[in-house]
């Protein structure tokens, strides 16, 4: 009698758990452990914050074409505005001083201007010389206003220019005219160049 308890409490036993294995397999099946979770929690973080970053990084790749365009649009307004206000310049030029061309080429040409004198409250006028260069007026320096028709001279002379009278240049080897100051056309001396720097002279100032 005992033997068959003991056999029906052991078939209890095993078909109990066998039940239970059985009702933990179809009711959840697989759970995971505290650290299986946490890690799989932690990958999930990375891909969203790695997903963030992307979008980050596009927005900026997007915001930065978009500075380099409106920066190119901007600098090429302005391009379009120099070069339109230079054709307006040219335009007024060859009006008071005709074509600029290959038949006048590096030929001088002077534009008396009219202006008022709001100190003198008159009206007077202004000499402005201008270049003809690769097709187009160009101002021209004082230098080679007073100095174009002059031949070459000697290191050392000088003299006042031909239209500005007040300003004198002087003769320097290798370099041809160029600006000098007061006292080289006022001295009686030969200009000061590079040849004679350190040489003392005796000049005068009487005119």
């Amino acid at each position: 009698m005992n033997k068959i308890f003991g056999l029906v409490a052991s078939a209890a036993l095993v078909f109990g758990m066998f039940t239970a294995c059985g009702d933990d397999s179809s009711s959840s099946g697989w759970e995971p452990s505290d650290d299986e979770e946490i890690s799989s929690s932690s990958e999930k973080t990375k891909k969203s914050s790695s997903s963030e970053e992307k979008k980050s990084s596009s927005s900026k790749k997007s915001e930065s074409s978009s500075s380099s365009e409106d920066e190119g649009n901007s600098s090429s307004s302005k391009t379009k505005s120099s070069s339109s206000r230079g054709d307006a310049e040219q335009k007024e030029l060859v009006e008071h001083l005709g074509v600029c061309d290959s038949s006048n080429a590096d030929s001088l040409a002077k534009w008396e201007l009219e202006y008022m004198n709001l100190e003198a409250d008159s009206m007077e006028k202004m000499d402005l010389w201008y270049i003809c260069q690769d097709g187009m007026w160009k101002n021209a320096f004082d230098i080679v206003v007073d100095t174009r028709d002059w031949p070459a001279g000697k290191d050392g002379d000088s003299k006042y220019g031909d239209v500005n009278k007040d300003i004198c240049y002087v003769y320097k080897d290798s370099v041809g005219w160029d600006y000098g100051e007061e006292a080289d056309c006022g001295l009686d001396l030969p200009g000061c160049t590079a040849r004679i720097r350190g040489d003392v002279g005796q000049g005068s100032d009487d005119k």
